[in-house]
């Protein structure tokens, strides 16, 4: 029989997979941003992920601009220009962004981690979606 503890360390412990799974790996930013864009994109529903991409229309390799990622009233943009990537959460109602606030990329993927996780805890699809993010 599970009890509400068995339930809670259950929690804690999907939790800690989902930041370990997405902490991974974060010394090649530009390769980890490629691989969270991708992952997110296939695990999320189609608006809650963005992706804009740079360098010329037709050429083989066009790399990620910008990703954001838009969970419930938050929205997550990483940007990448001219080498160097800015992180910024933006507070958003109704369409408009009213607070923005640039943070390190380590504060920003904690923040997307948790976001991720309180998505999940509300909604089954997005749980489902996690599940098939961490296989």
């Amino acid at each position: 029989m599970l009890t509400w503890e068995g339930v809670g360390a259950m929690a804690e412990l999907s939790f800690d997979l989902l930041a370990a799974s997405l902490r991974q790996d974060t010394h090649d930013l530009e390769a980890f941003h490629e691989v969270l864009a991708a992952k997110l994109q296939e695990a999320l529903p189609t608006d809650a992920v963005r992706i804009r991409r740079g360098g010329l229309p037709f050429a083989s390799r066009r790399p990620l601009a910008e990703l954001e990622v838009v969970l419930g009233d938050e929205s997550f943009v990483a940007t990448h220009q001219a080498g160097h990537f800015s992180h910024r959460v933006a507070k958003v109602v109704r369409g408009i962004a009213l607070k923005t606030a640039e943070m390190p990329f380590q504060d920003w993927l904690g923040q997307l981690t948790q976001a991720l996780w309180s998505e999940a805890q509300e909604s089954e699809s997005t749980r489902e979606a996690l599940e098939r993010f961490l296989n």
